[in-house]
Formats: C-alpha cells, structure tokens, sequence
C-alpha cells in the first residue's frame, strides 16, 4: 500500500463506521423528542 490508498482506505472504513452511527442518533434524537412533546 502507498499511503495514499492507506489513508484513503482509513477514511472509507471511518465513513462505512460513522455513518450507520449518525443515523442512530437521528433516530433516537426523533424518539426522544417524541417522547419530550
């Protein structure tokens, strides 16, 4: 690997992680809110 594609890897595989993550806390920012009001 060159650390290009290193890097680039890296960040795919923080995307691929973040992502399933920030939707989580959409939903359950939604399901509080909810539950708030």
């Amino acid at each position: 690997y060159t650390t290009t594609e290193s890097l680039l890897m890296l960040s795919v595989a923080y995307l691929i992680a973040l992502l399933p993550l920030s939707v989580l806390f959409v939903i359950l920012e939604r399901f509080f809110k909810k539950k708030v009001a």
